[in-house]
């Protein structure tokens, strides 16, 4: 008697055992499955229009850069010929960029170079390629002058440019020479106000004596 019921306490306790081994393993992998999902969620969340490296080229594309954010809010890729013999001068895109969340020097830049103190800023980026095609004549080229929005803005690119002549890609062409830059001028205004503008080039110079080549021209762009 006293051997049946030892039996049957060993098996009720082995039992018991079971049990709550399973309850732990259970629990373990639920644990385990609340972990993955955790950590998984900022990869489902993850913004398609964040741009590591790269140029933007949709609109809502945006990217971190030295202070900044840059939102992508217009683009066209016009890919217009301005032919001044004999500079080429070749406008690629041109883009209407916002610049936000600035630290405190990033702000304090932007406000001296517009004179306007606000918490994000609009510009307008044009990107172009240009070429001396004559490889005899020493030019002198550069590029865009003026712009002027529907908004009744003009910019005067040499007086307002972000951009040097270096990153522009233009200024002194020694004979046959092709160059790829862009420039940056701010915009004043709502970005939906914003509905085309007109390009007025430079004249192209000899570089040495003041002898004109090629008068300006303009041509009108829309968004």
């Amino acid at each position: 008697m006293k051997k049946i019921l030892l039996g049957g306490i060993i098996v009720c306790f082995g039992v018991l055992m079971i049990g709550c081994g399973s309850t732990t393993d259970s629990e373990t992998t639920t644990k385990d499955n609340e972990d993955e999902q955790k950590y998984s969620k900022p990869e489902s969340k993850k913004d398609e229009n964040y741009i590591k490296d790269g140029p933007l080229t949709k609109v809502n594309q945006w990217k971190n850069d030295d202070g900044e954010k840059i939102k992508l809010l217009k683009i066209i890729t016009p890919n217009t010929l301005f032919d001044l013999d004999p500079i080429q001068m070749r406008i690629l895109d041109i883009k209407l960029l916002e610049h936000y969340d600035l630290n405190a020097d990033v702000k304090k830049e932007y406000q001296e170079l517009t004179g306007k103190e606000q918490e994000n800023y609009l510009s307008i980026q044009i990107s172009l390629k240009t070429e001396d095609t004559d490889p005899n004549k020493e030019i002198m080229f550069h590029g865009i002058d003026t712009i002027i929005t529907n908004t009744k803005q003009q910019i005067d690119v040499s007086n307002e440019s972000w951009t040097s002549l270096d990153v522009m890609g233009v200024g002194t062409f020694k004979g046959n020479v092709e160059k790829t830059g862009y420039l940056v001028v701010p915009f004043y205004g709502k970005a939906d106000e914003l509905k085309n503008l007109t390009i007025i080039s430079s004249k192209v110079w000899d570089d040495k004596e003041p002898t004109l080549y090629h008068d300006s021209e303009k041509k009108e762009f829309n968004f």
